[in-house]
Order: structure tokens, then C-alpha cells, then sequence
């Protein structure tokens, strides 16, 4: 956090043995999950459902990722970008294992197969030798069309690119979550339980919160059912710096559609003796787990 900015900004720090844990807790839940995702693919030999079944993994390493760099004080964009392409490597080549155990054993391998054989990348020979089998054979059939070759191999580069990129995407599309250093403690999130007019010109509301946030948020109108706008303040009473975060909020079609949500201003620093003033202002407020 650099005291003479407007909003948050991460230290780039890490805890060395939070990272260490997150490795070596994430490399196991990523086995198990691609041992899952392995059973589901072969019990369901479909390929379009294969499709979302994938996507549903990528986006499940995506929140692994997140979690753990939650629970281990990640405040590193560089490590976060590291712990999630190797998750997403290692995540395509145990569920490779998990292939060619089945291939090799004409059925669903049990979990123990599944582990003691993790280790198959050090006989490359069998490994290799028997994806490109599988290649030539074909897993997949649709309509009477078996995929194999050229075609199997573009299926299956799609979907390595679709478990390697979703714990990258998470980790870009995140917002940051304010981290007190000197307390070694993420900030908690309070949900303020009014609806605001929607914010249209950020920019020239962060102006008026300079002057006073209390002031700003008070003077806005409130927000329409199918429009309007939250604010979330990250208070620790013992930080000297707070902050303030809000989003905007539109249902489509006035209320009877989907929720889209964006956030307009993100962790705005506030001093202590405002943030306090804020709450105090609005006390139904609800606190929000954030990850």
C-alpha cells in the first residue's frame, strides 16, 4: 500500500510459508480434481458435454487459486500468475494420467491406480506412446464419426487451453483485496445496506469524495430497483487507512433479468476517523467474506 496514492495499491509481498502451503495443498487438490474430472469425461463419452465439463474444471482451478491466495496472504501478482499456470500445467497432465491408466487398463482406474502411476512422465516412452495410440484410435465417437487424428488432437489443444487459461484469467480479472502489513490481516468488507443512485461519471465522484466521502455518499440519490449502486467499506479499526469500494448494479429488462455487476470505484483510501463516520452513518450493514 503506498500512502500517497488514491486507492490501494498491493505490496507485492508473500508470506514464504503461505506460498509454500499453497503449492503443495494445490498441486493435491488439483490432482483429486483431475482425477474427477477424468471419471466424468470417460463416464460421459459426449463431446459437447465434455465441453462444459471442462470448462466447469478450468473454472474450479480458477477458485482454487483464489482461495489459496486468500488463505496464505498472497499479495504478489507475479506469484499469483505463477501458482496458477502451474496448477493449470499440472492439472492437464494428471488428467492425461488418468487417460492412459484407463487406456492401459481397458477400465476406470481406481484412485490408487490413479496416484501410484502420477509418476508416468518419467517413462516418457509408455506415456507418449500411448496418447499417440489413443490419438490414432480415437476415444470419442458422435453420430457414428469417431474423432481421432488431426481432429482429436485440435479438441484436445482446445481443451488444455481451456484448463491452462481459466486460473490466469481468475487471477487477472480479480480485484485487489486491501491488506493491512503492519497487522498481517486481510481488511474485512462491509456491505453498506443502501442502494445508491448509479454512479455515471466516476472520475467526477472521486473528486467529491476527496473533499468528503461522508458528504458525497449522502447527497446521492437513491437507486433505482433495476439500477443502482452498493458501497463496500474495508475497515480495521486498528489501519490508519481505510477503504471504499463501489459498484454498479443493473438488472436487464427492469428487474426481470439477468445481474450485472461493476465495479466503478475500487478501494478509494479513506482515513480512519471517515471510514468510522461512514459506518457509523449507515449501521445496517452486512459483512461480506471476500476472496
Amino acid at each position: 500500500m503506498n500512502p500517497n496514492t488514491l486507492f490501494y495499491e498491493p505490496s507485492g509481498r508473500i508470506n514464504p510459508i503461505g506460498l509454500t502451503a499453497a503449492y503443495i495443498s494445490g498441486l493435491l487438490v488439483t490432482s483429486l480434481l483431475a482425477y474427477l474430472y477424468t471419471l466424468i469425461v470417460l463416464f460421459i463419452p459426449l463431446i459437447y458435454l465434455n465441453f462444459l465439463v471442462t470448462v466447469v474444471f478450468g473454472i474450479a482451478l480458477g477458485i482454487l487459486v483464489r482461495l489459496l491466495t486468500k488463505l496464505t496472504q498472497n499479495r504478489s501478482l507475479k506469484h499469483q500468475l505463477l501458482l496458477a499456470i502451474v496448477l493449470g500445467l499440472f492439472a492437464n497432465y494428471c488428467q492425461w494420467v488418468g487417460f492412459v491408466v484407463y487406456a492401459v487398463m481397458g477400465g476406470m482406474p481406481s484412485i490408487g491406480d490413479y496416484y501410484l502411476n502420477l509418476g508416468l512422465i518419467t517413462d516418457p516412452t509408455t506415456f507418449f506412446g500411448v496418447i499417440s495410440e489413443i490419438n490414432k484410435v480415437g476415444m470419442w465417437e458422435v453420430f457414428g464419426i469417431t474423432f481421432n487424428g488431426v481432429i482429436l488432437a485440435i479438441i484436445w489443444l482446445i481443451e488444455f487451453g481451456i484448463i491452462a487459461a481459466f486460473p490466469v484469467i481468475g487471477v487477472y480479472s480479480a480485484k485487489p483485496i486491501p491488506y493491512a502489513e503492519d497487522l498481517q490481516t486481510w481488511y474485512p468488507k462491509y456491505e453498506l445496506d443502501t442502494d445508491f443512485k448509479a454512479i455515471i461519471s466516476p472520475d467526477r465522484f472521486v473528486d467529491r469524495l476527496r473533499e468528503n466521502a461522508l458528504t458525497a455518499l449522502q447527497e446521492l440519490e437513491p437507486g433505482k430497483a433495476w439500477k443502482y449502486s452498493t458501497a463496500h467499506v474495508h475497515y480495521l479499526p486498528e489501519a490508519t487507512h481505510q477503504y471504499l469500494s463501489i459498484e454498479k448494479v443493473y438488472i436487464e429488462e427492469r428487474g426481470q433479468g439477468s445481474k450485472e455487476v461493476q465495479v466503478v470505484i475500487n478501494n478509494f483510501q479513506l482515513d480512519r476517523q471517515m471510514a468510522k463516520a461512514i459506518l457509523d452513518a449507515y449501521p445496517h450493514r452486512k459483512e461480506r467474506w471476500e476472496w
